[in-house]
C-alpha cells in the first residue's frame, strides 16, 4: 500500500514552513541572555534551521502556482550559502562567501558562548559587516519568510 502523503509533506509547503519554525524556536530556546546554553546544540539547531529555511523556496515553487520568488536580502543569501555548503561540502558559486566560517567567542562576563558567522572572503561589493551573530541571522530569516508569505497571501 502506498500512502498519498508522508508525514514530512502531509501539509505541502506548510509542513516545511512548520519544520523551519520549530527549528527557529529551538534556536531561541537555547539562546539565553545573549549567549548559547550549549555550543553544539546551537550549531546543530542553527544548521538545521538554515537547511529547512532555504528549502522552503523550492517547496513553494513546486506547490504554489502564484508564488513569485523575491529578491533575497542578505540574511537569506547567508542562509543559502550555509545550506548549500551543507549539501555540497564546497561552494563553486556562493551568494556571498564560499569560505564563510563559524566562530565561537567566550563571554566571560556572562559565562557563556556566542556564535558568529564570519564572511571575510566575499568577492562581491556588499555593504555589510564581516560577521553576524548566528541568532540575528536566524531571526532575520524567520522574519523574512513570515513577511514574504503574508505579502503573497499564503499565511
Amino acid at each position: 500500500m502506498v500512502l498519498a502523503h508522508s508525514i514530512e509533506n502531509s501539509k505541502g509547503w506548510k509542513s516545511q514552513y512548520e519544520t523551519m519554525t520549530r527549528w527557529y524556536h529551538r534556536c531561541e530556546k537555547i539562546h539565553v541572555d545573549g549567549c548559547y546554553v550549549d555550543f553544539h546544540d546551537a550549531w546543530d539547531f542553527g544548521f538545521s534551521f538554515f537547511i529547512a529555511c532555504h528549502s522552503l523556496k523550492d517547496w513553494l515553487k513546486k506547490q504554489c502556482p502564484t508564488y513569485v520568488a523575491p529578491e533575497y536580502p542578505i540574511c537569506m543569501k547567508i542562509c543559502r550559502d550555509i545550506a548549500n555548503r551543507a549539501k555540497h561540502l564546497r561552494l563553486d558559486q556562493a551568494s556571498l562567501d564560499a569560505d564563510w566560517s563559524m566562530v565561537r567567542e567566550y563571554d566571560h562576563y556572562k559565562d557563556g558562548v556566542k556564535l558568529k558567522l564570519v564572511f571575510e572572503g566575499h568577492k562581491k561589493d556588499y555593504k555589510f559587516p564581516p560577521s553576524f551573530p548566528l541568532i540575528s541571522v536566524i531571526r532575520d530569516c524567520q522574519k523574512f519568510w513570515e513577511i514574504e508569505l503574508r505579502r503573497q497571501n499564503l499565511l
